[in-house]
């Protein structure tokens, strides 16, 4: 009487399950197959990419190690106005400290009236 009662209540749900529940039809094996082949397609366009993108890091950090190395490369001339300076002899630039301590003896008024005259011709900035 139990294994009836076991029957009765297993029957109906026998009866509304699907035999066999993921059974493949042509279709959904194509589907499946289109879909892996794109997701390969897919993968291999990314591992592509990937190295692409490795190579540009590698070639930045190339240049970045190479720029560190190099000195930079900056002004190497000099500046008109210290050419013709030197080539009248001069060994410092004007307006340098020894200007002031040659002065030092002199007034303030007569200290204002040489460096202005100075400044005119052009001896000092």
């Amino acid at each position: 009487m139990e294994e009836m009662n076991t029957a009765e209540t297993i029957g109906p749900i026998v009866a509304t399950a699907d035999p066999v529940p993921h059974a493949l039809t042509e279709s959904s094996v194509l589907h499946n197959a289109t879909a892996h082949t794109e997701l390969k397609a897919s993968i291999v366009a990314l591992q592509a990419r990937v190295r692409q993108l490795e190579a540009a890091v590698e070639e930045m950090r190339s240049v970045k190690a190479s720029a560190e190395v190099q000195p930079a490369a900056g002004r190497k001339t000099v500046p008109f106005a210290q050419v013709s300076l030197l080539a009248k002899g001069a060994t410092e630039q004007p307006g340098a400290p020894s200007v002031d301590d040659a002065l030092h003896s002199l007034s303030i008024e007569q200290r204002i009236a040489v460096k202005s005259g100075l400044l005119r011709a052009g001896f000092m900035k």
